[in-house]
């Protein structure tokens, strides 16, 4: 039985919408290559009825859009990829499916903030600062900074806070102590050890299984904020 999307009450028609595009594919590349060549087949990913307003024969597929991905593990690329773009034609909003391996709102992949994250506890580790420590350890064109590093690190945080009870029902977050005076390295370092996800493993293809299985169930992302759970600008 397929899930339902899950979707907050969005108001009047020409609100832009995101979901997560749920996938098997390696790196954003392979979906890359897989989108230019017509062989992903979005319309029985989302089913015969619209995910926004439930109809049938409703949504159709519009012009697409690209916006640029960048990786830096195993090394920096930097490329434009392609988003499916969807018309619901009963309330006139567009909605998009982002691949799980991007972040709403960023540019660099989920496997480039979270390995960037990992160099940081390294770091840490080793009795130097976590965020310059990260940024010294990455490619020099990447133009990651410190204060990105530490942006990175409040929305994954916020992000497993976030998804905690439903983590909860795969993994035991018993051991998780939830900092009262914000988001830190230990927290996040925590979180990754329950997972079995660390730095000195093949963690790429464990996050990416930790993506697809949260996703899969929920229907959201696991880290950022997507168009329509952000605040309507007045």
């Amino acid at each position: 039985m397929r899930k339902p999307w899950t979707l907050p009450p969005c108001g009047q028609g020409g609100r832009k919408i995101q979901f997560p595009y749920v996938n098997n594919f390696e790196t954003i590349w392979e979906y890359k290559k897989a989108f230019s060549l017509g062989r992903i087949d979005f319309f029985d990913y989302i089913g015969p009825a619209c995910p926004i307003c439930g109809n049938l024969d409703c949504y159709k597929e519009i012009e697409d859009y690209w916006r640029y991905a960048i990786d830096l593990f195993p090394e920096f690329m930097k490329d434009p990829v392609p988003i499916a773009r969807f018309l619901c034609q009963t309330r006139r909003s567009t909605f998009s499916l982002l691949p799980i391996q991007l972040i709403p709102y960023f540019q660099y992949t989920v496997n480039a903030v979270i390995g960037t994250l990992f160099l940081g506890v390294s770091c840490r580790r080793m009795g130097q600062t976590g965020f310059c420590g990260a940024e010294a350890s990455v490619d020099p064109e990447s133009n990651v900074t410190a204060w990105l590093v530490i942006c990175w690190l409040m929305i994954v945080v916020t992000g497993l806070r976030r998804s905690h009870a439903e983590l909860m029902r795969v993994y035991d977050l018993g051991c998780i102590q939830i900092s009262g005076t914000g988001v830190t390295w230990q927290e996040f370092a925590d979180y990754f050890v329950v997972f079995g996800i660390a730095p000195e493993t093949k963690w790429r293809p464990l996050l990416h299984a930790l993506l697809y299985r949260y996703s899969h169930t929920t229907k959201l992302f696991l880290f950022g904020t997507p168009s329509q759970s952000r605040l309507a600008k007045v």
